[in-house]
């Protein structure tokens, strides 16, 4: 085998292995991004849950808000009508 047949024997080695490399950071790839989609849904789904808590209480706060606030414009009325008296 003369030099030139050994540098195109290394280059096709070295050709050969990058295409390894190459082929296993692909498939690295592939798996991160299954791995992001499924943590994604998940987290999806926790956004979601939170946020129906967090509108469920917005409602019975403002619920309540509304209750009290009746509840001291009655109080001032009467007081108002003991006053005038």
């Amino acid at each position: 085998m003369d030099a030139d047949d050994e540098v195109i024997y290394e280059i096709l080695q070295n050709t050969a292995r990058t295409e390894e490399r190459t082929k296993l950071i692909e498939q690295n790839l592939e798996k991160l991004s299954e791995r992001y989609v499924d943590e994604s849904k998940v987290r999806d789904e926790r956004l979601t849950q939170l946020e129906s808590r967090v509108d469920r209480h917005t409602v019975i706060l403002s619920g309540g808000l509304f209750a009290v606030g009746a509840a001291v414009v009655t109080v001032f009325e009467r007081l108002g009508s003991i006053l005038k008296f």
